[in-house]
């Protein structure tokens, strides 16, 4: 596992990240999909400027795309990462 400090934004969505000073683990989505009883779904999209952390509990917060982070890179994510060009 590698770390590397980037603002949210520049980290690939469905990723694993902490908060600088924090050690609680969280998965990075820009949508949030509930299903209903009726197995109807609602989607939520995440406002423009933001993305959502979800815990292993899933707790869900809002938090803008600017914070940074530290990504908990394997390493084929990290080859990903720099082959797509997404840096």
């Amino acid at each position: 596992m590698m770390k590397m400090i980037l603002p949210l934004k520049e980290i690939p969505k469905g990723v694993k990240v902490t908060k600088i000073k924090g050690e609680k683990v969280y998965k990075v989505v820009d949508k949030i999909t509930v299903y209903n009883e009726d197995r109807s779904k609602l989607v939520i999209p995440a406002e423009k400027g933001s993305v959502f952390l979800v815990d292993k509990n899933g707790n869900i917060n809002a938090i803008s795309s600017d914070v940074e982070v530290v990504w908990l890179a394997t390493k084929e994510e990290l080859i990903d990462f720099f082959n797509e060009g997404e840096c």
